[in-house]
């Protein structure tokens, strides 16, 4: 393989540039960490604080309905004019949605209609080494309708705020008790049902609007670092490609 041999002064100044880069990198993801950390365990401990304070009830007396399995339709290769086909691996570990478009798929509207998601519907995974993973479904996220390893609960906003539901399910409260309930004989699983019965805190709804507001303004905190990271990413990238060309050429 043809390898360019550069003078040392051009190569510790490609090294410097692409470092400096690295270090801010490392900067930013250290801190998006501790923040990380820090506003997970002030969650927590707020919501278990909420356990020992307030009335529980069951996942399904606070929503409208049980909760209700996807669609176990086909998926066809992404088309705008049909709903977005939300599946377990669009869901990111942070409860996102994913915005690599590449990997989406659609679904035909006649097997789509009684799956179409609504604001404020909570999904969660009921099977695979995924079981209690959640997504909020929001109509920024476009038209959607959910696919059968899905759970859906649609949270009545007069008993609970849906983000307060989705924080719950993002919480140690939640992943303790999906641990002690899944099954793992054959596929890791937690069917609807028992979701249904999973017992969960009903705080007044200005306490729940309270930690919600905290928590999202941590959420939108931690988002705008990822994307700074991102950004420092592909301009280190970017960089480096120019530098190596630049070398190549005896630019």
């Amino acid at each position: 393989m043809p390898f360019p041999l550069v003078d040392s002064t051009v190569q510790r100044r490609v090294v410097d540039v692409l470092s400096a880069l690295d270090v801010r990198i490392a900067v930013e993801s250290q801190a998006l960490q501790k923040t990380t950390l820090l506003w997970d365990g002030l969650i927590n401990q707020r919501l278990e604080e909420h356990v020992r304070e307030y009335d529980s009830a069951r996942l399904a007396d606070v929503c409208l309905g049980r909760g209700s399995y996807g669609s176990n339709a086909a998926a066809v290769a992404r088309d705008g004019r049909m709903p977005r086909y939300v599946r377990i691996t669009d869901i990111d570990e942070q409860g996102n949605l994913s915005a690599d478009v590449s990997s989406t798929v659609s679904v035909p509207w006649v097997s789509a209609r009684p799956y179409i998601l609504e604001g404020g519907d909570l999904l969660i995974a009921r099977t695979g080494f995924t079981t209690g993973k959640s997504y909020l479904y929001r109509p920024s996220d476009g038209l959607c309708a959910y696919a059968g390893y899905l759970v859906r609960f649609r949270v009545d906003p007069s008993v609970m705020l849906p983000e307060y539901a989705f924080m719950w399910t993002r919480a140690n409260v939640f992943r303790k008790w999906v641990s002690r309930n899944v099954r793992e004989v054959g596929q890791r699983n937690i069917s609807a049902r028992e979701y249904d019965g999973h017992h969960i805190a009903v705080p007044p709804l200005e306490v729940q609007r309270e930690l919600v507001d905290a928590w999202e303004a941590a959420r939108s905190t931690s988002l705008l670092r990822q994307q700074e990271i991102s950004r420092l990413r592909t301009m280190k990238q970017a960089i480096a490609d120019d530098l190596l060309v630049m070398v190549n050429t005896g630019a």
